[in-house]
């Protein structure tokens, strides 16, 4: 029993060993590396690049929206005569507002 518990201690040992040369080996000074190379480069001439761009203006534009649609009065009123005979005119617009007790026929 002891010598499987001092087997299992061993190979956790060496496994988080070389866990730890594996992520100290990443934790490399790559980045200045780069820079370095950068700078013993610095006396050769870099060819530049090309890029597009577009130029941005500000305009005025129109938002509108057409939509389908029917327009329905949410109120009806009838109008009838309280007395016989003919109308001789007409005495509102059509589409205007009325004033309750205006006369609207003669």
């Amino acid at each position: 029993m002891l010598n499987i518990f001092a087997m299992n201690v061993r190979f956790l040992s060496v496994l988080a060993i070389f866990a730890l040369i594996i992520s100290l080996s990443a934790c490399d000074d790559n980045q200045d590396n780069n820079q370095q190379n950068a700078s013993q480069q610095g006396g050769m001439s870099q060819q530049a690049i090309d890029v597009g761009f577009v130029e941005i203006k500000p305009v005025r534009i129109q938002h509108t929206n057409q939509l389908p649609g029917r327009v329905v009065s949410y109120q009806v009123a009838e109008i009838r005569p309280q007395v016989s005979g003919i109308i001789q005119s007409r005495l509102f617009k059509e589409g205007s507002y009325v004033e309750e007790g205006q006369q609207l026929y003669q």
